[in-house]
């Protein structure tokens, strides 16, 4: 029940199958803001369906896209929230749940909540769980809220080897569909942005600079392995390690094996993993290279920012060297030593190494006063299976030192 509520103003549980009336007075007060859920539901698995329409013109398809983005006709608007359906919208993208079954309700005067367990192919067998709030406005039900209560396809309670091979199975398979060709641009963003950030298998992805989930996503798409071996993990209360033998073929066919060790963390019950490290035959190629720190130069913001491009360019280079090599183009603040360390990891975890990295191309500068905001275009080669992000947006300070970089954004387009 949603504890915001009044007591005594909430109907009791309500179950109800979508489709079928059950003939109570719970399913006649609940049936006009389930009714909008689920012709909400059908107009999103329609709109994707028309989105996906090679007949439909671009200029149409922007508006369409936009008009679901923001939750036109369904959603509550807000003014200065724009995007307000971009949850429940990724959700569909990347589960595509064909079925969802009513459960848990609870309604006051002009106020729903609705708990619905979707039906999703690739956790066949379990419920995926999610909440709506609801509100009347005018005589209508408009959604104001979703929650998606299921952090990851894994049942409650499973252990280290289960985690790790339902994580494994999900990122190969979402590999295989990027290099499928049945892909859109958009699509595959989604999904390395998903896998990027753990998709609900690692944690503490926001706080960690090094974007451990997006290295490894990298790997996975450069080296596709076909198989792997768990070792039985090794456990110290609510912490472990997990020794990974991976399969994959090279170009010239040869099969070729990579070892990972992986560390977990326990947390309310449930196993996540927090960092992995490969085990070295012989000298790692990636720590070869050493880049000497930046020396600040330039009178203008483009200038600064193409130093700060030209690190990012650098190949076979350890995240940690690039971080470095760029803290004297940065203000030393604590929120622009976030805004590179997310650089770095989202640049360089998510596009991989070699020929996954882009060139880059300024294409607008904006300056009023001591501010500036640099817009950079990410031009990336035609072999590049993974197109995670379009542009860059870098925030710049005019100190007394000069100009400097505080912050740093990834535009998906």
């Amino acid at each position: 029940m949603n504890s915001r509520m009044k007591p005594g103003r909430a109907l009791p549980i309500l179950t109800m199958v979508l489709g079928l009336a059950t003939g109570s007075l719970y399913a006649a007060q609940m049936a006009q803001p389930g009714a909008a859920l689920d012709e909400y539901f059908k107009h999103v698995q329609a709109t994707l369906k028309q989105l996906d329409d090679k007949t439909v013109s671009s200029s149409d398809k922007l508006k369409i896209r936009t008009d679901l983005i923001n939750g036109v006709d369904y959603w509550q608007q807000v003014r200065g929230k724009p995007g307000r359906a971009m949850g429940l919208l990724s959700f569909f993208q990347r589960k595509t749940p064909n079925a969802w079954h009513f459960t848990q309700s609870a309604m006051t005067v002009g106020a729903a909540t609705i708990k619905i367990d979707f039906h999703v192919e690739s956790f066949s067998g379990h419920p995926w769980l999610t909440e709506f709030d609801l509100v009347q406005v005018d005589e209508r039900w408009l959604l104001a809220a979703f929650r998606n209560l299921t952090v990851r396809p894994v049942a409650p309670g499973a252990d280290i080897k289960t985690v790790l091979e339902h994580y494994f199975k999900a990122t190969g398979d979402a590999v295989e569909r990027m290099y499928s060709g049945q892909m859109t641009k958009e699509e595959k963003q989604i999904v390395t942005m998903e896998y990027g950030f753990g998709a609900g298998y690692w944690v503490g992805q926001t706080k960690n600079k090094d974007l451990p989930a997006g290295t490894l996503f990298s790997w996975f798409v450069s080296k596709r392995p076909k198989s792997w071996e768990i070792e039985p993990a090794r456990v110290a209360g609510d912490y472990a390690e997990a020794v990974v033998h991976f399969t994959s073929k090279s170009r010239h066919g040869d099969e070729q094996v990579k070892t990972y060790t992986f560390e977990l963390s326990r947390s309310n019950g449930e196993w996540f993993l927090a960092s992995h490290r490969s085990q070295k035959d012989g000298p790692d190629e990636s720590t070869q290279v050493v880049i000497a720190d930046a020396v600040p130069g330039g009178e203008t913001p483009a200038d600064i920012t193409r130093q700060q491009l030209d690190i990012l360019g650098q190949a076979d280079v350890a995240m940690e060297n690039l971080f470095k090599a760029s803290e004297p183009l940065w203000i030393d603040a604590r929120k622009a030593r976030r805004g590179l360390g997310r650089l770095v990891a989202m640049t360089m975890g998510m596009s991989g190494k070699g020929e996954q990295k882009p060139a880059w191309e300024i294409i607008t500068t904006t300056t009023d006063g001591d501010q500036s905001t640099i817009t950079v275009k990410a031009i990336w080669p035609d072999s590049a299976v993974v197109k995670p992000f379009s542009r860059l947006s870098f925030s710049l300070q005019n100190t007394e030192q000069g100009w400097r970089l505080s912050d740093a954004h990834l535009l998906l387009n």
